[in-house]
């Protein structure tokens, strides 16, 4: 990214805000270059803005996060370890957090503007209340319906409650009806696609803020067996009917997100994988994924999942990113 100056010297920031959005992702995931940590460093240290936006994303990980404190020891910590890995980014680092200790020191004297209150968008069957069994139909082509990979939706067993009502969906498999035979598969999947064009009337004329989360819990897991908690989601522009073919295409989306945790099969607590995503105000409709991955050696033929579940699966919108700065900047 390049900045230009302005008439009085000064640094200037691009209008287009997208790589911003992309390096801040990166950092989240811990999926930075050596090249994108350079940039993300320059741009935090240069740009009041771009500090604003980053400090949205990590207030957006940390205060709706609900995992219990026994499971975050297992879990890295995603967008912080990358700081110890360069002096540039580390310098950067110091700015920022030297900038948000300033900011909290006049935070007293400053007025607080309105709330911003999340809106949870339409989720069909969110919970798995209906009983409905999902379709191993891989990624659906149509929106307000669960379809993936082989499932079954179930009430308390193997020692697991539903988080919340009387089921929840336990995946079985990598594969579906439609995956070619013999095919090598590690990840069991549930998805659904969100029709954006009906809730324009509700967005603002900015990027908006999206929040995916889902609850997971398996069962104590086979010696050296290790398994991964996955929510992904994606904003596209189309047609809905092509969201498979453009699920898979990564080049297609507008935007994408996606996190992970370890599983810590304790069958006592539920973890929760949130992941924000940016959505652009013409963007068409949205892809929402919950898997279960297999993080071992498979010859063959699709992973089977011997006790992995997902329940409250939950899509809310936190508002237009240009908003959530100026409210963390007036804070």
């Amino acid at each position: 990214m390049r900045a230009e100056p302005d008439g009085g010297g000064r640094t200037m920031n691009p209008p287009d805000q997208r790589e911003w959005h992309r390096l801040f992702n990166a950092a989240l995931n811990d999926q930075l270059s050596d090249t994108d940590k350079l940039e993300l460093a320059a741009l935090l240290k240069s740009s009041a803005e771009a500090r604003q936006l980053w400090f949205v994303y990590h207030d957006n990980e940390c205060s709706l996060a609900e995992v219990k404190r026994p499971v975050e020891k297992k879990i890295r910590r995603p967008g912080l370890s990358w700081f110890s890995l360069h002096p540039l980014a580390g310098a950067a680092a110091g700015i920022v957090f030297g900038m948000l200790c300033t900011s909290m020191v006049f935070a007293y004297a400053k007025p607080r503007p309105p709330v911003v209150v999340s809106k949870p968008l339409p989720l069909a069957d969110a919970d798995f209340e209906s009983g409905s069994q999902v379709p191993a139909k891989g990624i659906p082509a149509r929106a307000g319906a669960w379809s993936g990979d082989y499932s079954r939706v179930v009430t308390t067993e193997n020692g697991i409650t539903p988080k919340h009502g009387k089921r929840m969906l336990r995946i079985l498999r990598s594969d579906n009806e439609l995956s070619p035979k013999n095919e090598r598969s590690y990840v069991g999947e549930v998805a659904q696609v969100i029709d954006l064009r009906p809730l324009r009337a509700e967005f603002s004329s900015d990027e908006q803020l999206v929040e995916v989360s889902a609850q997971f819990n398996s069962i104590a897991t086979p010696l050296g067996a290790k398994y991964e908690f996955n929510v992904k989601a994606a904003a596209f522009r189309g047609d809905i009917a092509d969201a498979p073919r453009l699920w898979n295409g990564r080049e297609a989306s507008v935007s994408r997100s996606n996190r992970s945790i370890v599983a810590d099969s304790d069958v006592t607590t539920w973890q929760r994988v949130a992941v924000p995503l940016v959505v652009p105000p013409d963007a068409d409709f949205l892809v929402i994924e919950c898997a279960i991955v297999f993080k071992g050696v498979q010859m063959q033929g699709a992973a089977e999942f011997p006790g992995h579940y997902v329940d409250q699966v939950e899509v809310r919108l936190n508002g237009s990113t240009n908003v959530l700065a100026e409210t963390h900047n007036a804070k």
